[in-house]
């Protein structure tokens, strides 16, 4: 008791329909065990905020196919008879503390209890239908052995690449358990929205639902860093329509009420609509190109051990090497990093003409901004700090240097890829608009002035002067212009 003394004189809060066993359950198991499965605990945070989105009706039957240790279940609202509830999962235990759970919250007959909450494989044997909710949090990550990998291509259009994400075949499964404009509403990573892997149950969602409310959480779980979102999809049957979805971000919510295009390279839906006409005039400008299939690209030197191969120090034989973090906009910060470049002794590396080009764009990998410097002095690059080389016929380096720099590729980059990771698509899907000599040399010789490196006041000062030289390449008026200040002002310009 001695030793335990403080917990006896803690303030305790009572909170209803808590989860406390399926707590100490998640805790208690091994974090191999629960990584291999995909199983973290949904906080009862993020639980009723799912909940409050959806209009329950009574009679209408709810699913929690992976429902754990049933916290979905418990924080359904008082209406909602059990008559109407039912849940599965394929952990024995968590089955029973969610049964445990049920008995707690509804008094029912045990046997109502075990015939709707069950211990099946809900991606291969549950067979129910017709339910009007499927809420929880399926398995991320799950690790499916091989044979349980041939059944699952067998049964999903999701499942067909090399790697399968358990939480696009749960999606996937759950369109097909729904009742027409039934709606499926999961707690899912961000990832969903726009990589490359999850494409194929983007294409699925676009065939035959719609998007009700989409929640952008951050990092919603205890020592996971992984973007988390609620996704609450409405099964149509039918084309994706975009009208009447509701937003919320982490700094506002708004309703799209116009129809948009909706592609599965990306889910971008964090535009408002005035954003959104202002993102089409953008794309829609006359004459552009476009990096894609006019740039090199490399990635910065992996050492693959960083304290044997990077000195701090500088001697006669070695050189000056960049990370992401040297690099500003327009130019390079100085450095006490250095490396003896003996290309066979690293990891990964990029053909060394790549670092030695007579000039190149250095560039940010991991960043929530663009952040591209320009380089003539063959600069050495580890692998935070990539590389591009433009080649775009009759368009110079600094030129594209301008608009990547430029707020309107920030606001393309925010709000359609909403990204901490700097992708080669990403860059590539950037316009670069075409212009004569003389508009590309009234550009490069601003560009110049930051390339020199600048104190912030007379940095913010000429980026200014520069952007809207930019802005009237696009053809944007004060009110469009303003609009994408609004969007990307707050962000560090990394000028300084």
């Amino acid at each position: 008791m001695q030793e335990t003394s403080s917990v006896f004189n803690m303030e305790y809060i009572y909170e209803a329909s808590e989860d406390i066993l399926g707590l100490i359950y998640i805790s208690c198991k091994n974090i191999g065990n629960r990584k291999a499965t995909g199983s973290y605990y949904t906080s009862t945070r993020v639980v009723k905020s799912l909940i409050s989105k959806l209009d329950f009706q009574e009679s209408q039957k709810i699913l929690d196919p992976c429902c754990g240790t049933g916290n979905f279940l418990l924080q359904l609202p008082e209406h909602v008879t059990f008559h109407s509830v039912y849940g599965n999962d394929i952990d024995t235990v968590s089955v029973k503390i969610t049964r445990l759970n049920m008995a707690l919250k509804y008094n029912v007959p045990i046997t109502a209890i075990y015939k709707h909450i069950t211990e099946s494989d809900y991606l291969i044997n549950y067979s129910s239908k017709d339910f009007q909710y499927i809420i929880g949090n399926p398995p991320w990550g799950y690790e499916f052995s091989e044979d349980e990998k041939s059944k699952l291509r067998v049964l999903y259009k999701s499942a067909s690449g090399k790697n399968i994400e358990s939480y696009d075949v749960f999606i996937e499964q759950a369109l097909n358990h729904l009742a027409v404009n039934g709606h499926l509403t999961y707690v899912l990573p961000e990832a969903i929205l726009n990589i490359k892997a999850h494409t194929e149950i983007r294409k699925i969602i676009i065939e035959n639902c719609c998007i009700k409310n989409l929640d952008f959480l951050g990092n919603a779980f205890d020592g996971v860093q992984c973007p988390s979102i609620i996704l609450d999809l409405q099964c149509t049957h039918s084309a994706l329509s975009t009208l009447g979805m509701n937003v919320n971000t982490s700094t506002e919510s708004f309703t799209i009420n116009t129809e948009r295009t909706v592609n599965s390279e990306y889910f971008s839906f964090t535009t408002s609509d005035a954003e959104y006409n202002v993102m089409n005039k953008i794309r829609n400008i006359s004459n552009a190109s476009y990096l894609l299939g006019n740039a090199d690209f490399a990635l910065g030197i992996v050492t693959g051990n960083n304290k044997k191969y990077i000195s701090d120090k500088k001697n006669n034989e070695n050189e000056m090497v960049l990370k992401g973090a040297d690099i500003s906009k327009y130019h390079i910060n100085p450095t006490t990093n250095y490396i003896i470049f003996k290309p066979e002794s690293f990891q990964q590396i990029a053909p060394t003409k790549m670092y030695r080009a007579q000039e190149k764009l250095l560039y940010r990998f991991i960043s929530s901004q663009l952040v591209f410097a320009y380089d003539n002095k063959q600069t050495l690059s580890l692998n935070s700090c990539n590389i591009v080389i433009p080649r775009i016929p009759d368009i110079k380096m600094k030129y594209v240097l301008a608009i990547l720099n430029s707020r309107i590729a920030q606001f393309i980059y925010k709000r359609e890829f909403h990204s901490v990771k700097v992708l080669r698509s990403h860059i590539e899907n950037i316009p670069i608009p075409l212009v004569d000599d003389s508009t590309q040399d009234q550009i490069i010789k601003v560009t110049d002035k930051l390339i020199s490196g600048l104190p912030l006041q007379e940095a913010e000062q000429i980026y200014n002067e520069l952007d809207l030289l930019i802005s009237n390449i696009f053809d944007l008026n004060e009110t469009e212009i303003e609009i994408i200040k609004n969007a990307v002002d707050g962000d560090n310009k990394f000028l300084a």
